[in-house]
């Protein structure tokens, strides 16, 4: 009955070293040195600026109804393509405060 107390305790003990190992591997694999997190930060900060340009205009070019005529006119809505537009920089933008604050 010792026998395979000690064994079960041996085997106990090798699981539980495995898991504080992937643990500590996953710590490692999660840590972003400070330099390139700001550079992260950088890099997505530009491009969610570049889009906003993108869909700004957009939204000017519709409001001020520069094209209004008979190929434009005035009952033309906004297209499905400026809403994935608006949701994509949204997501991107949560998706930067997010990248701040946790990692």
């Amino acid at each position: 009955m010792d026998g395979r107390t000690e064994s079960s305790n041996r085997t106990y003990a090798e699981a539980s070293s495995r898991e504080e190992e992937r643990g500590q591997q996953q710590s490692r694999d999660v840590a972003v040195s400070s330099t390139s997190k700001w550079c992260i930060v950088g890099v997505l900060a530009a491009a969610l600026l570049c889009e906003m340009v993108c869909w700004v205009m957009s939204a000017c070019t519709y409001t001020s109804r520069y094209c209004e005529n008979k190929a434009l006119p005035r009952t033309t809505t906004y297209g499905v393509g400026f809403g994935l537009l608006m949701a994509g920089w949204t997501v991107g933008l949560i998706a930067l405060v997010l990248f701040v604050l946790v990692v």
